[in-house]
Protein backbone atom coordinates (compact mmCIF):
# COMPACT_ATOMS: atom_id res chain seq x y z
CA UNK A 1 0.00 0.00 0.00
CA UNK A 2 1.54 3.33 -0.25
CA UNK A 3 0.27 7.07 0.40
CA UNK A 4 -3.56 7.85 0.21
CA UNK A 5 -4.80 8.85 -3.23
CA UNK A 6 -8.55 9.49 -3.62
CA UNK A 7 -10.76 9.46 -6.49
CA UNK A 8 -13.13 11.48 -8.01
CA UNK A 9 -15.96 10.95 -10.67
CA UNK A 10 -15.30 13.73 -13.51
CA UNK A 11 -16.64 13.68 -17.16
CA UNK A 12 -13.45 12.07 -18.57
CA UNK A 13 -13.65 9.15 -15.95
CA UNK A 14 -11.82 9.39 -12.85
CA UNK A 15 -9.21 12.00 -11.48
CA UNK A 16 -7.26 11.87 -8.50
CA UNK A 17 -7.78 14.35 -5.50
CA UNK A 18 -5.33 16.35 -3.58
CA UNK A 19 -6.82 18.58 -1.64
CA UNK A 20 -10.07 18.30 0.52
CA UNK A 21 -9.14 19.08 4.05
CA UNK A 22 -12.45 18.77 5.87
CA UNK A 23 -13.24 15.31 4.38
CA UNK A 24 -9.77 14.20 5.17
CA UNK A 25 -10.60 15.54 9.06
CA UNK A 26 -13.89 13.64 8.98
CA UNK A 27 -12.34 10.45 7.78
CA UNK A 28 -9.78 10.06 10.25
CA UNK A 29 -12.07 10.21 13.20
CA UNK A 30 -14.57 8.07 11.15
CA UNK A 31 -11.45 5.83 11.58
CA UNK A 32 -10.72 6.36 14.79
CA UNK A 33 -14.74 5.66 15.98
CA UNK A 34 -14.12 2.36 13.76
CA UNK A 35 -10.79 1.17 15.38
CA UNK A 36 -12.77 1.38 18.53
CA UNK A 37 -16.27 -0.39 17.10
CA UNK A 38 -13.86 -3.33 15.52
CA UNK A 39 -14.50 -6.14 18.19
CA UNK A 40 -18.61 -5.71 17.07
CA UNK A 41 -17.77 -7.11 14.01
CA UNK A 42 -17.05 -10.31 15.61
CA UNK A 43 -20.41 -10.75 16.52
CA UNK A 44 -22.62 -9.42 14.02
CA UNK A 45 -22.76 -10.02 9.45
CA UNK A 46 -23.57 -6.58 9.27
CA UNK A 47 -20.17 -4.92 7.67
CA UNK A 48 -18.94 -1.58 5.45
CA UNK A 49 -16.78 -0.95 3.08
CA UNK A 50 -13.85 -0.17 4.87
CA UNK A 51 -13.87 -3.31 7.41
CA UNK A 52 -14.90 -5.42 4.55
CA UNK A 53 -11.91 -3.68 2.39
CA UNK A 54 -9.14 -4.29 5.69
CA UNK A 55 -10.34 -8.08 5.84
CA UNK A 56 -9.66 -8.60 1.88
CA UNK A 57 -6.71 -6.79 2.43
CA UNK A 58 -5.31 -8.76 5.65
CA UNK A 59 -6.83 -12.27 3.65
CA UNK A 60 -5.91 -12.10 0.49
CA UNK A 61 -3.78 -9.21 -0.33
CA UNK A 62 -4.29 -6.14 -2.92
CA UNK A 63 -4.96 -2.54 -2.98
CA UNK A 64 -7.21 0.55 -1.69
CA UNK A 65 -8.91 2.82 -3.79
CA UNK A 66 -10.74 5.75 -2.31
CA UNK A 67 -13.68 7.59 -3.63
CA UNK A 68 -15.35 10.74 -2.53
CA UNK A 69 -18.86 9.87 -0.97
CA UNK A 70 -21.55 11.70 -2.57
CA UNK A 71 -24.40 10.18 0.32
CA UNK A 72 -22.28 11.33 3.04
CA UNK A 73 -19.71 13.34 4.16
CA UNK A 74 -16.70 10.73 3.82
CA UNK A 75 -15.28 8.40 1.48
CA UNK A 76 -16.31 4.98 -0.28
CA UNK A 77 -13.28 2.45 -0.74
CA UNK A 78 -13.25 -0.52 -2.68
CA UNK A 79 -10.64 -4.02 -2.91
CA UNK A 80 -8.59 -4.06 -5.80
CA UNK A 81 -7.50 -7.77 -5.53
CA UNK A 82 -4.06 -8.62 -7.41
CA UNK A 83 -5.74 -9.51 -10.22
CA UNK A 84 -6.31 -5.52 -11.35
CA UNK A 85 -10.08 -6.45 -10.64
CA UNK A 86 -12.01 -3.80 -8.26
CA UNK A 87 -14.40 -5.19 -5.92
CA UNK A 88 -16.58 -3.11 -3.23
CA UNK A 89 -19.42 -3.57 -0.59
CA UNK A 90 -22.11 -1.96 -0.17
CA UNK A 91 -25.99 -1.75 -0.93
CA UNK A 92 -27.13 -1.11 -4.43
CA UNK A 93 -29.29 1.98 -4.60
CA UNK A 94 -28.03 3.95 -1.74
CA UNK A 95 -29.48 7.15 -1.29
CA UNK A 96 -28.07 10.28 0.41
CA UNK A 97 -27.96 8.84 4.60
CA UNK A 98 -26.07 9.51 7.54
CA UNK A 99 -22.77 8.39 8.80
CA UNK A 100 -24.92 6.18 11.54
CA UNK A 101 -26.67 4.02 8.24
CA UNK A 102 -23.32 3.10 6.57
CA UNK A 103 -21.78 2.08 9.87
CA UNK A 104 -23.32 -1.26 9.71
CA UNK A 105 -25.60 -2.25 6.96
CA UNK A 106 -26.32 -6.26 5.57
CA UNK A 107 -24.87 -5.36 1.70
CA UNK A 108 -23.38 -6.55 -1.47
CA UNK A 109 -20.06 -7.34 -2.59
CA UNK A 110 -19.62 -6.64 -6.72
CA UNK A 111 -17.55 -5.74 -9.34
CA UNK A 112 -16.86 -2.03 -8.93
CA UNK A 113 -17.87 -0.54 -12.48
CA UNK A 114 -18.78 3.16 -13.80
CA UNK A 115 -22.26 1.66 -14.44
CA UNK A 116 -23.05 0.75 -11.10
CA UNK A 117 -21.18 3.68 -8.75
CA UNK A 118 -23.74 6.48 -8.86
CA UNK A 119 -22.64 7.41 -5.37
CA UNK A 120 -19.94 9.03 -6.28
CA UNK A 121 -18.62 12.61 -6.31
CA UNK A 122 -19.33 14.11 -9.73
CA UNK A 123 -21.57 11.89 -11.68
Amino acid sequence: MGKLQVYEKSNRGYKRVSKDLGRKICAFFIFIVFFWMWPYRLVTKKNNCYFWTLEKLIMQGGNVKWYKSAIWFGYHCTWVDTEGEEWEYTLPKMRKTSLLKVMWYNGKVRKFTRGNNYFLKGK
